[in-house]
């Protein structure tokens, strides 16, 4: 987180941590297991590397980070209509 903090500056930094934190506790109520352990790799890996400074790190963090705010949880959007039997 120092090397981006340093990059993005004050206001940048509050934003990811809002954003990585957020996702993690996001995860944690919803209990949606594949979002907590996302959140959970992200931040360990923002603590040992500077992700956003490479092309691959930034690609992979926003791919799957929109990717997993895009897919719903399947098990309550699935609606029965018992007229049809």
């Amino acid at each position: 987180f120092l090397q981006t903090a340093v990059g993005l500056g004050l206001l940048g930094t509050i934003l990811l941590l809002i954003q990585t934190l957020g996702f993690l506790i996001y995860g944690f109520v919803k209990r949606n297991i594949w979002t907590l352990l996302f959140g959970l790799l992200i931040i360990v890996n923002f603590l040992v590397e500077s992700m956003l400074q490479t092309e691959a790190g930034n690609l992979f963090f926003v791919f799957f980070y929109c990717l997993i705010i895009s897919v719903k949880d399947l098990t309550h959007s699935v609606k029965t209509d018992k007229s049809i039997a």
